[in-house]
């Protein structure tokens, strides 16, 4: 919808569906093998770990997963309909039957035409060449001339945060974001002193808590150190701790359906105490205080403990909203109001002053240019960082069973650890 004419293979079809959040519960399932997960939160919105606890999604969540559905596809809907001069009841009512063939979409008005690959060119009237868009898709934003320049490092946090190294994506594995390795990075950068600002791509829906403060704790210092601005630029989601990291920015950017927010947290462990006598495995030890063995799979918190998690957690949580509401100038009641798990889309973000602006890279690097004071007649370089190794995925490596290995190795061995975790776990499946 975002192109000025549009055709499609006569055997194609258009879907147009709408939005849909599914998600798998697996207390029951876990039940029958002896298995329980012990969890508690704050934050009445926050769902991450009712896949574990519950067997379907609780009222605030269904509520919340709604809302958010809706603003999606709104968003999407009043795009197409303003691309292609179509009513937004009319697009409504095509998503309850959203197999489109390509003669019924042309009628719609959701393509322009209907025709093969091989009639393109007669049909935009062009006699030059295509280029093809694996040479057209890069975009070069370096200035490669001798002349003296400032520079702007475009830093891309991408995964889940885990604490640690980062971990580059393999065909088995997703990347993640590392809090030493985030350490590391920054640290190269303060070698640069040409460095005048700083834009961090973020796309992460969360993960350790602890991490999360880790990395907002970095980031800042490095600002204050060097007095130089920074910008987040949001990509598919920053929630929970994905928006903490993007909290320690001066100016925040999310695209439209950026999924934001999630500012909430949650701690427990995997109890396994029943699998052990359903095997006639029997646990015995000793130890010198109660909660020695309380991180221990093979028995339950005691009330106590989860009296302490708890408190953890609600400490955690007063400092995760204060920082948020430090870095976007408002009170820690503003920010509460707007926590406890819930969940937002980019334009609802900027309504509620989440973030600053809707829009992409492109924006973020012109707002850090403005904020750091930069003039146009000076040369601009902009230099690109990742906390992995490379941002190139590991796929044809001969190491890349090992580094998906390693890379799961470390995700478990955080998660079958008790600790807190701020973590958005939606996905949605979006066909416009």
């Amino acid at each position: 919808a975002a192109v000025d004419s549009l055709a499609i293979q006569p055997s194609a079809m258009v879907h147009l569906r709408g939005i849909s959040f599914q998600q798998l519960y697996y207390k029951k399932a876990l039940a029958k093998l002896g298995i329980e997960v012990q969890m508690v939160k704050h934050g009445r919105w926050k769902s991450a770990p009712e896949v574990w606890t519950d067997s379907a999604m609780s009222p605030e969540a269904r509520q919340n997963y709604q809302d958010l559905a809706q603003s999606l596809w709104n968003t999407y809907r009043d795009s197409i309909a303003v691309s292609r001069n179509i009513s937004p009841e009319v697009l409504d009512s095509m998503a309850n039957n959203p197999f489109l063939t390509s003669a019924e979409a042309k009628k719609w008005g959701l393509v322009d035409e209907v025709l093969y690959y091989d009639d393109l060119r007669k049909w935009l009237a062009w006699p030059g060449p295509f280029i093809p868009y694996w040479q057209y898709a890069p975009r070069d934003f370096r200035d490669n001339s001798w002349h003296a320049k400032s520079s702007i490092a475009v830093l891309h946090l991408e995964g889940d945060i885990l604490d640690g190294i980062s971990h580059s994506p393999t065909i088995f594995s997703n990347p993640t974001i590392g809090d030493a390795s985030l350490r590391e990075t920054l640290m190269q950068l303060r070698k640069d002193r040409g460095i005048k600002a700083l834009v961090l791509r973020i796309n992460s829906p969360g993960g350790s808590a602890q991490a999360s403060e880790n990395i907002w704790h970095n980031i800042r210092s490095y600002s204050k150190e060097l007095g130089i601005p920074v910008v987040a630029s949001l990509s598919h989601a920053a929630a929970s701790g994905g928006y903490y990291i993007a909290a320690t920015a001066d100016y925040i950017v999310a695209e439209p359906t950026s999924i934001i927010g999630s500012i909430g947290i949650f701690g427990g462990k995997v109890v396994a105490e029943n699998l052990l006598e359903k095997t006639d495995i029997y646990r015995d030890g000793v130890k010198t205080h109660p909660s020695s063995d309380g991180q221990s799979f093979f028995r339950g918190f005691s009330e106590a403990e989860t009296q302490i998690l708890q408190k953890s957690m609600d400490d955690f949580y007063h400092r995760f909203v204060n920082s948020i509401a430090q870095s976007r100038r408002k009170t820690y009641r503003e920010i509460d109001s707007l926590a406890e798990g819930q969940v937002f889309t980019g334009i609802e973000g900027h309504a509620n002053g989440l973030i600053d602006s809707i829009g992409g890279l492109d924006l973020a690097i012109k707002k850090a240019k403005e904020m750091a004071k930069i003039k146009n007649n000076v040369k601009l370089e902009l230099k690109y960082y990742s906390t992995t190794a490379s941002g190139v995925p590991k796929i044809f490596t001969q190491n890349a069973a090992q580094n998906a290995a390693q890379s799961a190795a470390a995700t478990i061995s955080q998660l079958t650890q008790t600790q807190i975790w701020a973590f958005c776990p939606i996905t949605y499946e979006a066909i416009p």
